[in-house]
């Protein structure tokens, strides 16, 4: 691999080994030396490690646009009187939670419409950008596809609306000047329903269709890449920061758990959630929400062979069902879903995972409690726009984050990494407008 003759001699240190800081280190290890630090045993073992794995290169709708707290509210105190399911859970201890305000005043300042389209037209960028590089990383290293679960996958989002011509009249009202959708109701609803292969959806009169998404397998590209990195000279450390050495607005070095002290020229942040403890000991507040999120994944799943789409069903505990093809003959599905907003704590409650596995087995008519179905949850950061963190911080002139990402990591790893790799080597030019990710934007 020939490294930039302006960048080669720099050093950067990436800390985070999940998708994020995975892809990071590959797009800089074309113009730099790298080493990644990674705190777990293995890579991709936090949010990456059991995500849907479904790249939605064309929903476009901000989280400020779905999301209404007065809603969430009252499902939250239902559901903690009655143990009723709800599909995201507000608990009071996330008001406890550093930078909780802070997350909250910039949600809100990004629920008018005029913002909620801004980001629109930044997730279409970013969207735009995701095919080309997924291929690109594909060939350029030589991942075996059906090992990683790439493949294009149609997306399906299913809705119960009392008045679906009026729904789709304001969707594409807001969001078809931006990129039009396909929306799906009556006849055209009815052929979609009755080829994809899922099971009691007959009531649901309202679909989005999206046929360029993605799906590919977070985890196991992870792995691929940190075999391919290594291979390419970058170094990976199972470590932990724990001290940065700072002089003259500039990181010098970083103390490690190991003992061991890191220098380098330029540091990145790609921590997830992670990111804002390591920002809170240099005096820089990040708005970031901890969402956790609960996953299923059945091997052998005999309705996964006919599984015709990834698909987001709405319902009290909404679910993405994802087809898995694990080899020649298995298939897998994978099932992911709620939303709760309790802290950064990353225990299973094991009610909210009975609520998902009652989703599952309603929309599949499979056993989902049994030995083949491995279980999970995990915290995913969401920023205040539902946007990345990418770019150079004000306060220190050689850290850089790349973080934020909420429920679309793997999605938006590849753009995110091309991007942060653009703006270090000072590029003219960027595969989706910097602006929308800048860590300015918050005072970052």
């Amino acid at each position: 691999m020939k490294l930039s003759k302006i960048c080669r001699m720099q050093h950067v240190a990436v800390i985070g080994g999940g998708i994020i800081g995975l892809t990071s280190a590959y797009e800089l290890s074309k113009h730099f030396k790298v080493t990644l630090i990674e705190k777990e045993k293995d890579v991709c073992l936090g949010t990456s490690y059991q995500n849907g794995g479904c790249i939605n290169v064309e929903y476009i709708a901000p989280v400020n646009s779905y999301l209404s707290f007065p809603s969430v509210l009252k499902s939250s105190l239902l559901s903690l009187v009655s143990n009723s399911s709800s599909n995201t859970f507000f608990h009071p201890k996330a008001i406890l939670e550093p930078n909780f305000l802070l997350w909250l005043k910039h949600f809100f300042s990004n629920t008018s419409r005029e913002r909620i389209l801004y980001h629109s037209e930044g997730m279409k960028q970013m969207g735009a950008a995701i095919q080309p590089l997924m291929e690109e990383i594909f060939d350029e290293l030589e991942l075996d596809r059906l090992q990683h679960n790439f493949k294009y996958t149609p997306g399906l989002r299913l809705h119960i609306n009392p008045d679906p011509k009026a729904e789709i009249s304001r969707n594409k009202e807001l969001f078809d000047q931006i990129l039009e959708k396909t929306y799906l109701s009556g006849t055209e609803l009815e052929k979609v329903k009755n080829n994809s292969g899922i099971k009691n959806i007959d009531n649901y009169n309202l679909g989005y269709l999206e046929p360029r998404d993605i799906t590919v397998n977070t985890r196991s590209l992870g792995l691929s890449l940190k075999e391919k990195l290594t291979e390419r000279g970058v170094t990976i450390l199972q470590d932990e920061v724990l001290k940065y050495e700072m002089k003259d607005a500039k990181i010098n070095a970083i103390s490690l758990k190991s003992g061991n002290m890191l220098q380098a020229d330029l540091f990145v942040v790609a921590a997830g959630y992670g990111s804002n403890s390591m920002m809170k000991q240099l005096g820089i507040k990040l708005p970031l929400m901890p969402i956790k999120a609960y996953s299923l994944h059945k091997s052998k799943s005999k309705i996964a062979e006919n599984w015709k789409y990834t698909v987001n069903i709405d319902s009290k505990v909404s679910g993405l069902f994802t087809p898995y093809k694990e080899n020649k003959d298995s298939f897998g599905l994978r099932v992911t879903g709620i939303r709760d907003m309790n802290g950064n704590d990353p225990t299973m409650n094991k009610i909210r995972l009975n609520h998902l596995i009652q989703v599952a087995q309603h929309f599949t008519g499979e056993d989902w409690k049994s030995d083949q179905v491995e279980t999970w949850c995990g915290i995913m950061p969401l920023s205040p726009d539902d946007f990345p963190i990418i770019g150079k911080t004000e306060k220190y002139s050689n850290l850089f984050l790349n973080c934020g990402h909420g429920f679309r990591g793997t999605a938006w790893s590849l753009p995110s990494a091309r991007l942060l790799s653009q703006i270090l080597i000072s590029s003219e030019t960027f595969c989706f407008q910097p602006e929308f990710a800048s860590p300015q934007r918050f005072g970052i």
